[in-house]
């Protein structure tokens, strides 16, 4: 590899390849053995700051600092090489790792924390469990297992949510849901509100962290502020559980500036990847070899499939799955609105589906949706981008796509369910972006184009209100 590094990939063709070797990522114990550094038990095992764990109740606990001490590249390399000469452990450092010759980023700025292992098989994980034994009783336990189990999400979720008793067969998918989406509005009925309060901290810290820029060049100051604040109110909630993989989530910061969002660095692929050839192994049990041989394969596959794509029908956005259904009164009454013409029932077209960019939204009218709830959205009118409501129907009238939405008016703010919290000012702006309470029966329709809808959303239905948050990234949960 280090050859490669330097020399590239000469090809028949003429062109050769430079190789850039970006960084490491992997779960704790991986990285401990590729950097050569301490475990995630020690007392120096943080790989970016020289944080020293704490010996409590035989485990080592990292307590919240508001300041720490980073380590810079030039330290890193200098007590490697130190390490590596007088075989000891200096400040965690036990020798220098064999990728440093090959990297092109200098560690410890090349290490990109994998939060499918950090956040949710092991932080968010915990978290759950501890507050499922020692806040809930059995009927309250049995209650939250029954909405989690329950709770519909679009049809493309391969997984959705599984109940706290069944943890020991929980993947990080199905934890994924829970953080991101199901966890706040289904557990908060349960909790004191403070404790509610604390962990909707973390939650929305992690929805910042794992989506786009949704409040500019601030998201990253935002979300490091409530994950502080969570992180130094932690005891006040939790026993014990202050371990290494908390005090990670102080690094997300640095993290989203250098690597980007949490959706785009999950290692979600690569453990699919590797796990589908560990099942279906053919003649070597090496890992390399077999994902060498399967790229073979599909590179053999996309080149036969070249030859033939006039052959192969392009699916391309906009409606389909035409419906005969009567035109009503108020499809009338819009069409006279749209359209000069006098012929309504030739003129508008009813759909149940709509295609966009890949992903497809259903109405009302579709009837094989299941119990997925991928009709209700989040789109926009005039001048509000924030509005929230069922498809009933597409239609075309005069040459263009529009969507008739059954709207749900908002009730009131999902933080006001925090007002007496002393996190409530704290989150006020952030978590009101993600997580939407509105009245539980549409009070009105809104006919608008199909290019006004913005994103699929999630629905929790109370008995006197719908709590509704969008698709943080769609393509991860596909």
């Amino acid at each position: 590899m280090a050859i490669f590094s330097i020399l590239g990939i000469p090809t028949r063709s003429g062109i050769n390849y430079k190789i850039l070797i970006y960084g490491i990522t992997g779960d704790c114990p991986a990285i401990k053995l590729a950097i050569k550094h301490v475990n995630h038990q020690g007392y120096w095992c943080c790989w970016f700051c020289y944080i020293r764990g704490v010996h409590i109740h035989h485990k080592r606990q990292y307590y919240f600092k508001k300041e720490l001490a980073l380590r810079s590249a030039a330290e890193y390399a200098l007590y490697s090489h130190e390490a590596e000469e007088t075989k000891t452990n200096i400040y965690g450092h036990l020798g220098v790792s064999p990728l440093s010759v090959i990297i092109d980023v200098p560690l410890p700025r090349c290490l990109v924390i994998d939060y499918m292992h950090v956040s949710l098989l092991r932080h968010t994980r915990t978290v759950i469990q501890y507050i499922y034994g020692n806040f809930l009783k059995p009927k309250q336990r049995e209650e939250l297992d029954e909405l989690f189990r329950n709770q519909p999400f679009p049809h493309f979720f391969n997984r959705k949510m599984r109940p706290v008793k069944e943890f020991s067969y929980c993947k990080a998918t199905e934890l994924r849901n829970m953080l991101l989406y199901g966890l706040l509005p289904l557990i908060r009925l349960f909790l004191p509100i403070e404790c509610a309060a604390h962990l909707a901290l973390y939650v929305t810290a992690m929805r910042l962290f794992h989506g786009p820029r949704t409040i500019g060049n601030d998201t990253e100051t935002v979300a490091n502020e409530l994950m502080a604040m969570y992180y130094k109110h932690h005891t006040l909630f939790y026993e014990n559980i202050q371990n290494f993989v908390l005090h990670l989530h102080s690094n997300f910061m640095d993290q989203y500036r250098l690597h980007g969002s949490l959706s785009n660095l999950g290692t979600f692929g690569q453990e699919s990847l590797i796990g589908h050839f560990a099942n279906n192994r053919n003649g070597t049990r090496n890992l390399g070899q077999l994902i060498i041989n399967n790229y073979n394969v599909d590179f053999t596959i996309v080149n036969q499939l070249h030859h033939h794509l006039s052959d192969v029908p392009v699916k391309s956005n906009g409606l389909f799955d035409s419906h005969d259904a009567l035109i009503n009164n108020f499809l009338l009454k819009t069409h006279n609105d749209l359209c000069f013409c006098d012929n309504a029932n030739q003129c508008i077209r009813i759909y149940c589906r709509h295609r966009i960019d890949a992903m497809i939204y259903h109405s009302l009218i579709y009837h094989r949706r299941g119990s997925s709830k991928i009709y209700f959205v989040q789109y926009s009118k005039d001048n509000d981008k924030n509005l929230f409501g069922a498809i009933e129907l597409f239609f075309t009238c005069n040459k263009k796509n529009y969507a008739l939405i059954h709207n749900h008016s908002s009730k009131h703010l999902f933080t006001d369910y925090f007002l007496s919290s002393k996190y409530h000012s704290i989150l006020l702006k952030p978590l009101n972006m993600y997580f939407y309470v509105l009245n539980l029966t549409s009070t009105c329709r809104d006919v608008i184009t199909v290019d006004n809808i913005s994103n699929m959303c999630i629905v929790f239905t109370f008995c006197d209100s719908l709590v509704v948050t969008p698709l943080s990234c769609s393509y991860e949960h596909d």
